[in-house]
């Protein structure tokens, strides 16, 4: 597991996600799973798994929010975005993106264990802190999978760090 970390910017037109100074941009690699981790001032938002681009997968949600805005309804079969987007959109503040990428420990077809790890990480936020459940999370996938507490914990550390 490696970890990177980003700074995420809410725009009227976009998401802005600056780049660190060293990385090997495991979020704009699109071969293999990431666990992220959207946080602001000490509050997790919403954890995450994609193997996609991050960059396109948050394009996608910001996307879905617009049209969601400019038509009133949904059109991407009843989603429409992220809900951290509307609530840092008019804010100048930055979020804390943590990517934490696999490319070599998960098979590229073990999308129930990615999803065990980030269930875990989500059950670690909500046992941990008191506003409970990270702010903006709407859904997560258990699956009791050997080896993905272990590694959910790792992960809920480095984001406390």
């Amino acid at each position: 597991m490696e970890l990177e970390k980003y700074t995420v910017k809410v725009t009227a037109v976009g998401i802005d996600i600056a780049e660190p100074l060293e990385s090997t941009c495991h979020a704009n690699n699109g071969s293999y799973y990431k666990i992220y981790v959207l946080k602001h001032a000490k509050e997790v938002h919403y954890v995450g798994l994609a193997k996609q681009k991050i960059k396109a997968r948050f394009n996608g949600s910001f996307r879905a929010y617009q049209l969601k805005k400019e038509k009133g309804v949904s059109v991407y079969n009843g989603y429409s975005g992220y809900k951290w987007i509307e609530t840092f959109i008019s804010k100048k503040d930055e979020l804390e993106l943590f990517v934490f990428a696999f490319p070599d420990k998960v098979k590229k077809d073990d999308r129930n264990f990615m999803e065990s790890i980030e269930a875990e990480v989500v059950f670690l936020v909500r046992s941990n802190f008191p506003y409970n459940w990270p702010k903006s999370q709407h859904e997560v996938h258990f699956h009791n999978i050997e080896g993905a507490k272990e590694i959910a914990a790792q992960i809920f550390e480095d984001i406390n760090k």
